[in-house]
């Protein structure tokens, strides 16, 4: 999989968040079938800011599936995503994500995918964005 890192600020946040990304993915994000988890490589668990983030929380806790129209309305709710991950498989019994989304520390969302035409309609989208190349040198 390719990456992207979107970074795109506004008042020293960013200016955009989970549900502005599932936005931007269209279709294909509302299709799939989404997994809530922790940040894996730094073991940071969900955290999020919302009116209500009680369900991502349940959603996180569980391991469960949900669709991606489940997962925007859930979305809506959540104003900054500070960490997690957020993995799309094509179908519910899928074994492989064809997305990856990582929101980093309130810094920047990590976009994987195995879908070359979605990274670069991303950055098309977004006006900060990082190739795939590109790391942070103090990341473990």
């Amino acid at each position: 999989m390719d990456k992207i890192y979107i970074q795109d600020a506004h008042n020293h946040g960013l200016s955009f968040d989970l549900k502005d990304l599932l936005t931007a993915i269209g279709q294909p994000a509302l299709e799939s079938y989404w997994t809530v988890g922790s940040v894996e490589r730094n073991e940071e668990s969900l955290e999020v800011i919302g009116k209500d983030t009680r369900l991502i929380e349940a959603l996180a806790a569980s391991g469960e599936r949900v669709s991606g129209y489940r997962l925007q309305e859930i979305a809506a709710d959540i104003h900054q995503t500070i960490w997690s991950e957020f993995r799309g498989y094509e179908t519910p019994t899928a074994t492989m994500p064809w997305v990856i989304v990582v929101a980093f520390d309130s810094t920047w969302f990590e976009v994987h995918s195995s879908d070359a035409a979605l990274l670069e309609r991303l950055k098309a989208k977004f006006k900060n964005t990082l190739p795939p190349t590109w790391s942070r040198a103090w990341i473990p």
